[in-house]
């Protein structure tokens, strides 16, 4: 299971990605890599916020206190 700063990393290139996609963008010529890069980005936003979905419930996960 990933850790919260995994989840911060994954962020991190999340938006290094979004950025490169922003400033890509109004090159024509780089379309197909504009294309590649956005499928990359919604594969990576899917798996975190998939792994922050997990966090969440093992943090309110019932505890047991003796």
């Amino acid at each position: 299971m990933k850790t919260i700063q995994d989840c911060q990393t994954d962020a991190t290139m999340l938006a290094g990605l979004l950025e490169g996609i922003s400033k890509l963008n109004d090159i024509p010529d780089l379309a197909n890599a504009v294309a590649a890069m956005s499928w990359v980005a919604h594969e990576k936003a899917e798996g975190l916020a998939r792994d922050l979905e997990k966090l969440e419930r093992q943090d309110n996960s019932p505890k047991v206190v003796a």
